[in-house]
């Protein structure tokens, strides 16, 4: 995908040039921007025109595609300093991450409801506040628990007063709302550090929209999935979100979202139930780890463990 905003057919020259005095000179820093600050900025740009521009821009980013220097340079950060490890507080999920959820990198976690994608979530939210800085939890379908955190804070011998105050909560009941808490967050990945980014659930805001307007939730999956990317990658912080699984054919576990959102994803952990009511944690998708490989694990009061 060209980076240049010249070759977009919805902005002029004159518009594109206005852009880039005011430093909007990129397709990434256009993502970046408020669609309401364009409007109100740009003399070029109507309400319509800047729909249009930015469906144009994502479209042709909608296979996410990764420059081979890109690559390397996540690939580098990786096994480098610069890359910090969040526990889950699981050590059989940890195993299969290869110490915790990774900087530089999107970590999904999918299932069928009940498997325990909030409660894990809650338990890295917890272990990531206490000793490694601030987490955002955006939560979508109002399943975040202050007393849930408190309590697998405890449980665990973690200051409560210290994780409840580096946990914050954001409500976002759209997919509008989430990609404004988001553009909000790379906004300021400079000034404003984080140790983890959560986004509990992903599909619950954006499968409404896919299922009524296609092509509109298509385009704002990918430009969720562009800024997500951009968070774990230039924000040095943990990036996990959560995606709803179902029974396809022959009763087979399926990620929700489509192969377009999977393609966004660095690492997808598949939680699921065992015929002994226990649950068990797949490693489905990884750039570094072998997957195939399952931990048996259970939910207890103190969050997540092995069993």
């Amino acid at each position: 995908m060209a980076l240049r905003l010249g070759s977009v057919a919805a902005l002029d020259q004159e518009t594109v040039t206005e852009l880039k005095r005011k430093g909007v000179g990129t397709r990434p820093r256009y993502l970046q921007q408020q669609p309401e600050w364009l409007v109100a900025n740009i003399a070029g740009i109507s309400p319509a025109v800047e729909a249009e521009a930015r469906a144009r821009i994502i479209a042709e980013a909608t296979a996410f595609p990764e420059r081979c220097d890109d690559t390397l340079r996540r690939v580098l950060r990786v096994g480098s300093a610069e890359c910090t490890v969040v526990s889950t507080g699981c050590d059989g999920v940890d195993g299969l991450l290869g110490g915790g959820a990774r900087t530089a990198e999107l970590t999904e976690l999918v299932g069928l409801s009940g498997t325990g994608k909030t409660q894990l979530c809650h338990q890295l939210a917890a272990i990531a506040g206490h000793g490694q800085g601030r987490v955002v939890y955006i939560d979508t379908n109002s399943s975040f628990s202050a007393d849930r955190l408190a309590e697998i804070a405890a449980a665990r011998g973690l200051s409560v007063d210290a994780v409840l105050a580096a946990v914050e909560c954001r409500r976002a009941t759209d997919a509008a709302s989430v990609l404004r808490q988001l553009y909000r967050l790379l906004a300021t990945v400079g000034t404003d550090p984080r140790a983890a980014v959560i986004v509990d659930s992903v599909a619950a805001v954006f499968t409404p929209v896919l299922a009524r307007q296609h092509a509109k939730g298509s385009a704002m999956l990918t430009e969720a999935g562009l800024v997500l990317r951009a968070l774990a990658t230039t924000g040095r912080c943990a990036v996990i979100t959560t995606n709803f699984g179902f029974r396809g054919h022959g009763g087979v576990e399926r990620p929700g979202l489509g192969a377009t959102w999977g393609s966004a994803v660095h690492t997808r952990v598949c939680l699921s139930r065992t015929p002994s009511r226990d649950r068990e944690a797949c490693l489905v998708k990884s750039t570094r780890r072998p997957t195939g490989v399952a931990a048996a694990i259970g939910i207890t009061p103190a969050g997540i463990i092995d069993t």
